[in-house]
């Protein structure tokens, strides 16, 4: 991989160009007053100095010869002032090489570094409140350490008699100049500014902790920006595991030695940052992406600098403006899912077929398939059910490209995989047109994910690696098993085709093994006899609950109270205080909505709030017994506190009630009263707002309701529970038919069970 530190876009400003090309800068207004065609400044930077964009400026120098009396060490006559340009550029970025680190770290290593960093930066007064600001400013930092390493190296010589303020002014002065050479921004230095180090020696740590940043730390720094920042869903990065898989199946076969690879829509960095990997650095790699808008192109910018490799990011920039040219070797890239098209697509010169307006998944894939070279391949991100649409459109162009051979392969992946969203997504794989189409592979990896301890799934590396060596290889044959972590097949277009074009890899894999005769009649036996369990036990439970004497009107001794005189009421904790900056894998729970199931807690995440947060927020610790009730979306049955979740915290969005008297009213007929019909109803009428739910517990509080004797209230908890066990007696007694029907119907239409009427 070359190390280049010149993009295409790279700017210079005029202190910069006066001192590369040996001039005063006073020559600048003298042609720019003389030269109609002298390149126009293209922005100031945060001090209003000009600076330009270096190919014009370069171009435009080319045509200025050197005056003889103006030569300098061994230039000839007819120099020109852009070739002094292109020598003292040489001698500049050989000086800058020689003076950077020397130290090698390995990947683990600066990873570590990067939390170091973060850690350190956290601790320096800021007047931004940013969202994600501090990784932001801690990927500043690994840039200016690959673009200008001197800058942290010349701290420990300049501090003495410097002061504090000017020293760090140095550093950001430096990190915006670092900036314009490389197109970045001019500008880079803004959320670094808002940050003051506390002491020479906080300063000297974050330089002597730079020297180790490099492209994985980069890599490290845009997860954390993208957890505190808490990007949408069209802005979002891929995880690591995700992006290696794309990576592998877009340049796993490659051979050549220079390579081009484009990502019409970039977001930090991360999957080009993982081809990288995968190539190694003795491949010559030129990087070409668009931006959805100039924040993205900033944040892919500084991450991709780490890496030494020619990067143009373009920012706001119509991605259609590259359908049909066929420049890249290799297509990377995680497009908006579903997003509705401008018109003035539809009269673009599609190669499969005009894509709907109301969804842009087929444009995108036509775009990556059709800029690549012969023998090139393309990973698109796309959504899971994007293989099987119903799309009249849709279908055609699906079908149009499968047979055109542009479809390579399609991967389910687990779901939980992204940061903002539970749902899955498949990655396809394209190819070049082909004259002799092969069959499309199909991966099914849906169950080869692990949880971690945040809550979300990751696809382990040796996965990866062997799914890439699947999709890559010549073989057709059929892998894994259904029970398997993964498992795949090639199918050809005429099998294809019997499905109606879908591309969808379950439909491919289903299991074609039927169990032997012996086998099959003995589960049918076992499955009727569950059935006859479960109705045995449907109709224990109707005779007990036959047996309960219900009374017909309301006793003289039952009472009416508001809720403020029977419980403390307790609403969660504002969201900020949960927010993603505050979370830990290792600290207390927290106990949110989603995890009230039927009356009953069911938490099974490891994310929590860091504990030294958690020790603030006493008042929202919830105790066994508590009755959790939902203040915000859907309503749902309350549910009760378990021993097993007592400490969690209460959720921004639940209300705890705790009884004051478990004696005078008891913890399990509070949530059967909260759960009525009746209470729902009120809770309904006194929501804030017309479309959401929102209930408070200053609201709640107010609401009135029975209190029995305590013998009568634990009767009502008995006759509820007889009931709500005849119901999930029932169920089971359903599933169990309908599991035998399955069963039965398999072996009869096999012939493996006979049947007579």
């Amino acid at each position: 991989m070359t190390n280049d530190h010149r993009p295409t876009s790279q700017f210079v400003n005029r202190a910069e160009l006066a001192d590369l090309l040996r001039v005063d800068k006073s020559t600048f207004k003298v042609w720019g007053n003389r030269h109609g065609d002298f390149p126009a400044p293209v922005g100031t930077d945060e001090r209003g100095a000009h600076f330009y964009e270096f190919e014009p400026m370069q171009r435009w120098l080319d045509h200025r010869k050197v005056l003889a009396s103006k030569l300098i060490d061994d230039e000839s006559v007819g120099t020109t002032y852009g070739d002094r340009l292109r020598r003292r550029m040489v001698a500049h970025r050989t000086h800058t090489s020689t003076t950077a680190a020397t130290v090698s770290a390995t990947p683990a290593e600066e990873r570590a570094d990067a939390d170091a960093l973060l850690a350190q930066l956290r601790l320096w007064p800021r007047s931004s409140s940013n969202r994600g600001g501090v990784a932001i400013a801690g990927l500043a930092i690994a840039f200016l350490n690959t673009a200008d390493p001197t800058a942290f190296q010349s701290i420990p010589h300049a501090r003495q008699g410097v002061p504090l303020p000017r020293l760090w002014s140095m550093v950001t002065d430096r990190l915006d100049k670092a900036g314009q050479r490389q197109g970045i921004s001019a500008h880079l230095s803004s959320e670094l500014r808002t940050m003051r180090p506390p002491s020479i020696q906080n300063l000297l740590t974050v330089a002597g902790i730079a020297a180790g940043l490099g492209p994985h730390a980069a890599q490290r720094l845009v997860e954390q920006f993208d957890m505190q920042a808490e990007l949408g869903p069209t802005r979002y990065v891929a995880p690591a595991s995700v992006s290696h898989l794309m990576a592998g199946c877009a340049v796993g076969a490659a051979t050549d030695r220079r390579v081009t690879l484009y990502d019409p829509n970039i977001r930090g960095g991360e999957i080009l940052h993982a081809v990288l990997e995968r190539l190694g650095p003795h491949v010559d790699v030129t990087i070409d992406a668009r931006a959805a808008d100039q924040d993205l192109a900033q944040l892919a910018g500084l991450s991709l600098a780490t890496t030494g490799s020619r990067t143009t990011i373009s920012a706001a920039t119509s991605p259609w403006s590259q359908l049909n040219r066929r420049f890249a070797s290799s297509v990377v890239t995680n497009p908006p899912f579903n997003d509705r098209l401008d018109p003035s697509t539809q009269d673009l010169p599609w190669p499969y077929g005009t894509p709907p307006l109301h969804n842009g998944n087929y444009a995108w894939l036509q775009l990556a398939a059709s800029v690549l070279e012969p023998g090139g391949f393309a990973s698109v991100l796309m959504p899971a059910k994007a293989g099987q649409s119903s799309n009249a459109d849709e279908r055609k162009i699906r079908t149009a490209m499968a047979r055109a051979g542009v479809v390579h392969a399609v991967i389910s992946l687990p779901d939980k995989l992204f940061r903002p969203t539970d749902l899955p997504a498949t990655i396809w794989v394209l190819r070049s047109p082909s004259t002799s189409p092969a069959p499309i592979r199909f991966v099914d990896a849906r169950n080869a994910g692990e949880l971690t301890a945040t809550g979300r799934r990751c696809l382990p590396r040796n996965v990866v690696d062997d799914i890439v060596g699947y999709v890559t290889a010549d073989s057709n044959e059929r892998v894994g098993t259904p029970d398997a972590s993964w498992q795949g097949i090639a199918v050809a277009k005429e099998q294809i085709e019997q499905f109606d074009g879908a591309l969808e890899p379950a439909l491919y894999l289903q299991p074609k093994t039927m169990p032997a005769p012996k086998e099959l009649l003995a589960q049918t036996r076992r499955v009727q006899q569950q059935v006859l369990t479960a109705i045995d036990a449907a109709r224990t439970t109707g005779a007990r609950l036959a047996a309960l004497d219900f009374q017909p009107s309301l006793p003289a001794n039952w009472k009416t109270k508001p809720l403020s005189h029977l419980c403390d009421l307790q609403s969660g904790p504002p969201p900020a205080k949960l927010k993603a900056a505050n979370r830990d894998p290792s600290g207390v729970p927290v106990i949110s909505n989603k995890h009230l199931n039927d009356g009953i807690i069911v938490h099974t995440e490891t994310d929590g709030v860091r504990e030294d947060i958690a020790g603030r927020m006493g008042r929202y610790r919830v105790a066994t017994n508590d009755v959790l009730v939902v203040r915000t979306g859907s309503l749902g049955r309350p549910a009760i506190v378990g021993a097993d979740h007592r400490n969690y915290l209460l959720g921004s969005n639940l209300v705890r009630l705790r009884p004051y008297d478990p004696d005078q009213l008891d913890p399990s007929f509070l949530r059967i009263v909260l759960g009525s019909s009746e209470v729902l109803a009120w809770m309904r009428s006194h929501s804030a707002g017309t479309v959401v739910h929102s209930l408070g517990a200053d609201q709640l509080q107010k609401l009135t309701v029975v209190v029995p004797p305590i013998t009568d209230q634990r009767a009502i908890v008995s006759a509820i529970q007889v009931i709500d066990e005849q119901i999930r007696t029932l169920n089971r007694a359903l599933d169990a038919a309908r599991d035998a029907r399955d069963h039965l119907t398999d072996g009869m239409l096999s012939g493996a069970v006979g049947v007579s009427v």
